[in-house]
């Protein structure tokens, strides 16, 4: 009995002792039986005792296919815990694999081994009670892993430096698993540090991970071949669940960056040069609701480029932080926001947005939902944004900004009715463009104390605009030191009052055409309108309200030196002046009011002087009002091209002064103007024109000059002012035609009829002035009348002639015609003297002889007659001669009229 137990003993020692060797050696035969070329186990050893058993360099290859190679492997058995049904590995070593999986077609290699060609078909398992048996592991290294796999068109190659997992037991369900690893990823260097609870109800996990340069690539070349990238993390992941209460916790906090990201696809292109986060997110989970969201992060963007189709993002830095907490769906609270970019650049189609550098911060941003539908609550407090070199572009336009500045505030307590409060806005070099045109610079613009409530009140303290200029046609057509604008007000986008507006400083052209167009603001409408989208315009939907837009302005003043140059080419040659107003005010302004707007203006043109103050009715339809005007020391040549227009007389010299007064109702207008023109020379120049004015005025312009002149070469003309702004023809003409008539006329009538009392009551004008041309006299004075056949003056006759004298001292420039006449009334009293001095001759003519003595003898009466006043004028009263114009002595017998003189102007 002892013998047998010593062999049985002895056969058992020798059977375990030489296992391994056998096992080792069927191992090699199935290595070699399974596709390997050589194979190669240097030992398989076993310490039953301690409950060891170790791998040694195992190593098994084939040509064309991976290699297998293990240079140890070490598991320790604890016996103790198999009497608890525990089976615990103590320790697990791996120390030097070099393997991998290769797919190929249908084969999947395992090193030389194809795995699937050891998988036969399944075989229904019986379903079988559970064992009772429990599995642990106290510790597993991993020391010196290559690890490579190529499966689905992907390659992955894993190496672990060193690497362990401790404590797993799947009896104790509150012991933390701890894993760390040392390795390469794919070419990027890992760390990774693990601590969980995975078994009980209550899971939780720590997870630390470091991951260098990693290719993304690598992953996604077989689904996105065109994606490239390299990330870094360095992160802490924490994780919490509870299956009890479906409550799962998610903490993240470290870093993440994804550098050089290149993908192109289609029309797609996008490029990223650096893109890092680093911060703290923490997620909460209400079963598959989200409850709470907090995060504290930070995201800084390098070199982005997105192009899509006509689409297109760019920047070349952007860092946004924040401070971000959601509540479920109902609450989103931003906090400490802050962001930053430089050379942002946004293009969609022909619109385009770029900025210099962008800053963005806000305090607080809130949007709450309430239980009730629709009810939601929105707040952003301390909103700081700053812009530089702010650009936008649509088609051939775009507005440059250099500087832009807002701070404001925002609230709305169900999302449809907002509230926003703005302290201040700052844009400072504002630049509007069209069609490779500069039209509209501003050096800066501040609004203060912005205030909306949505749509139906917003309201601005002040609005500041310095440097205004606005380009035309080769030039700048206003330009404008300073526009200020105060209590700002707009009701439902429908109702805009202005408490005061104030202007200071200005430089205007206005260029009419020959078609008296406005060429710069054609020109400048012309660049705005290039570009524009010529299709049919959509039908615009009109507002519910009815109410035509309504404008109130308090006050407007115009001061400081306000240059305006006029150029009119609706006339030959072009007028060209320019005006400097230094005060313009107007008050009441209102488009929905019937009441007057006062206005007061002053301004002068080089020497002459312009003031006018008044009210009217712009907005009542009827112009109601009045006005009260005057100039001093208006140049008239300047005006000489309206003058040949209208008149056809050239204004060579002269000078206007004029007041005027009246009243403006029931779109009529009455008043008086009276007309001062100092040293007024004219000329004819467009013979047609001229001599239509001449024959309205009954008389050549010049001689009317020449009757209303002073000595001091001055003329007054009261001229009232009347008429109908609905008459076609009000206007130039009809001043011209008041001017003429009322004017002119009327006063050199009036003028003479004075002068001459009571000798005036005869005086008359030429029916036609081309009859009054080829007679020389325009203006028909009363004439001296003679006993028949006498040429002597009467007492009347020479009172008469004192008052012709007194009035041509008067007026230099005035000259008399002097027309003697014979008339039937002369024949019996100079043919009496005739037969008279016929009886007397030595030799008496005979009767048919002496007939013929009677037309010259009348002649010499009509002379006499006409010599007899022009040598009282010149030799008596002093009247230079030149001045007296003697016409050819007339004779008419048939004429029943007084012997008489005719005189003439």
């Amino acid at each position: 009995m002892l013998r047998f137990l010593i062999s049985s003993i002895v056969i058992i020692t020798l059977f375990l002792h030489n296992l391994p060797m056998l096992v080792r050696d069927q191992a090699v035969i199935w290595l070699l039986d399974n596709g390997a070329e050589t194979a190669q186990l240097k030992a398989i050893k076993v310490d039953w005792f301690a409950g060891r058993i170790m791998i040694d360099r195992l190593h098994a290859e084939a040509q064309g296919k991976p290699s297998l190679s293990v240079d140890k492997l070490l598991v320790d058995l604890d016996f103790s815990a198999l009497g608890d049904k525990k089976i615990l590995l103590s320790l697990v070593e791996v120390q030097g694999i070099d393997s991998g999986i290769r797919e190929e077609g249908p084969s999947l290699w395992l090193g030389p081994i194809d795995l699937n060609a050891l998988s036969g078909e399944e075989k229904e398992k019986a379903e079988s009670e559970p064992s009772g048996w429990s599995f642990g592991l106290t510790k597993l290294t991993l020391d010196d892993i290559h690890w490579r796999a190529e499966v689905s068109g992907q390659k992955h190659d894993i190496v672990v430096h060193t690497g362990q997992l401790k404590d797993f037991y799947l009896w104790d369900h509150e012991q933390p698993v701890s894993i760390d690893l040392d390795g390469v990823l794919n070419g990027a260097p890992l760390l990774l540090a693990s601590s969980s609870k995975p078994l009980p109800t209550e899971k939780s996990s720590e997870l630390t991970i470091k991951l260098n340069n990693f290719p993304v690539h690598s992953v996604t070349a077989l689904f996105l071949p065109e994606l490239k990238a390299s990330v870094d993390l360095d992160l802490k992941i924490s994780a919490k669940s509870d299956l009890e209460s479906k409550a799962t916790q998610v903490k993240q906090s470290g870093a993440i960056r994804v550098r050089d990201l290149q993908f192109k696809q289609d029309d797609l292109a996008f490029n990223q040069k650096s893109l890092s986060w680093q911060g703290s997110v923490a997620v909460a989970l209400a079963g598959n609701a989200l409850s709470n969201v907090t995060s504290r992060s930070s995201i800084k963007i390098e070199g982005l480029k997105l192009n899509q189709a006509d689409q297109s993002v760019a920047t070349d830095k952007l860092a946004l932080k924040a401070d971000v907490d959601v509540t479920g769906q109902k609450t989103v609270v931003v906090k400490a926001l802050d962001l930053a970019a430089d050379n942002l650049a946004l293009q969609q189609a022909g619109n385009a947005l770029s900025t210099g550098k962008l800053s963005v911060t806000a305090s607080e941003l809130q949007h709450f939902m309430q239980k009730q539908e629709g009810a939601e609550q929105f707040k952003l407090a301390d909103l700081q944004l700053a812009v530089a070199d702010l650009l936008l572009k649509q088609a051939e336009k775009s507005i440059a900004v250099n500087q832009l500045k807002l701070t404001a505030n925002a609230s709305s307590q169900d999302m449809s009715h907002w509230q926003v409060q703005a302290p201040s806005l700052k844009l400072d070099k504002l630049k509007l463009s069209a069609a490779d045109h500069e039209l509209v610079t501003l050096a800066s613009t501040e609004i203060n104390q912005i205030a909306l409530e949505h749509t139906d009140s917003i309201t601005l303290a002040t609005i500041g605009l310095k440097g205004l200029k606005v380009q035309g046609d080769g030039g700048v057509f206003s330009e404008w030191q300073r526009i200020d604008l105060n209590n700002l007000a707009l009701e439902n986008l429908n109702n805009l009052s202005i408490k005061r507006i104030d202007l200071k400083n200005s430089a205007t052209r206005v260029h009419l055409s020959e078609q008296r167009k406005l060429s710069d603001l054609e020109w400048l409408l012309a660049k705005l309108n290039s570009g524009a989208d010529t299709a049919e315009p959509q039908e615009v939907a009109k507002p519910a309200s009815s109410e035509p837009f309504k404008l109130r302005i308090g006050d407007i003043a115009l001061k400081g030196e306000n240059t305006l140059a006029l150029v009119d080419g609706g006339v030959k040659p072009a007028f060209k002046t320019a005006f400097d107003i230094s005060t313009l005010e107007l008050s009441k302004l209102d488009t929905g009011s019937k009441g007057e707007t006062p206005f007061l203006l002053k301004a002068k043109n080089k020497f002459s002087t312009l003031d006018a103050k008044g009210s009217i009715a712009l907005f009542s339809g009827d112009f109601t009002g009045n006005w009260d005007l005057d100039i001093k020391g208006l140049e008239l040549p300047q005006v000489s091209p309206y003058s040949l227009q209208y008149t056809g007389y050239y204004l060579n010299s002269g000078q206007l002064s004029l007041t005027s007064k009246g009243t403006i109702k029931d779109r009529t207008l009455k008043g008086d103007s009276d007309i001062r023109l100092n040293k007024l020379d004219v000329e004819a120049q467009n013979a047609d024109r001229s001599g239509e004015f001449d024959q309205k005025v009954s008389m050549p312009l010049g001689t009317a000059i020449m009757v209303l002149q002073d000595n001091d070469n001055n003329i007054d003309l009261q001229i009232p002012i009347d008429g109908s702004l609905d008459d076609p023809q009000f206007g130039y003409q009809t001043v011209i035609n008041k001017l003429a008539g009322k004017g002119l006329k009327s006063a050199a009538l009036g003028y003479l009829t004075k002068a001459l009392q009571p000798f005036g009551t005869l005086i008359s004008l030429g029916k036609m002035v081309a009859e009054a041309q080829s007679k020389g006299t325009f203006i028909s004075l009363q004439p001296v009348y003679f006993t028949p056949g006498g040429s002597s003056l009467s007492g009347e006759a020479t009172e008469y002639m004192q008052k012709i004298a007194q009035m041509m001292n008067e007026r230099k420039a005035m000259r008399i015609n002097i027309c003697g006449m014979a008339v039937s009334a002369d024949r019996e009293p100079v043919w009496n003297t005739l037969l008279l001095q016929n009886q007397k001759q030595e030799k008496p003519l005979p009767p048919e002889q002496l007939e013929k003595q009677l037309e010259p003898a009348l002649q010499q009466l009509a002379q006499d007659r006409s010599d007899s006043i022009k040598g009282l004028l010149s030799n008596q009263q002093g009247i230079n001669i030149e001045r007296l114009f003697s016409c050819y002595p007339k004779v008419d017998l048939t004429l029943k009229d007084k012997p008489q003189v005719a005189l003439g102007i």
